[in-house]
């Protein structure tokens, strides 16, 4: 039997998705209304043994009106091991007439 001591594998977790109003809020109250800009915030884990130094994410939905900034596009910092990274986005929301509850859809790569 041989066994391999090969320290390998990055895998990330999503820990945190927070939608906050600021700073183009009209009322602070926390919620994304029409004509608002807010800032989605999203934060990776890295649960690997090894360092991510390349991570990126895009950010979609079906939604119709949202729009993020940057193209939906999320840079991150470089992740080490059992370290964490925030990026943040702009959002934004036109013409809904109701309450929404917005999917998001999020693809992360770390080549």
């Amino acid at each position: 039997m041989v066994e391999d001591l090969t320290v390998s594998g990055n895998f990330l977790r999503v820990s945190a998705v927070k939608l906050d109003d600021a700073p183009g809020y009209c009322d602070k109250d926390g919620v994304l209304d029409v004509g608002e800009q807010g800032t989605l915030k999203v934060t990776l884990l890295n649960v690997g043994a090894g360092a991510l130094s390349a991570t990126q994410a895009q950010v979609t939905t079906t939604t119709p009106g949202v729009t993020f900034g940057n193209g939906g596009k999320l840079d991150f910092t470089p992740i080490g091991s059992f370290a964490s990274s925030t990026a943040t986005l702009p959002i934004s929301i036109a013409g809904a007439t109701s309450a929404l509850q917005v999917p998001l859809e999020l693809t992360v790569t770390d080549p």
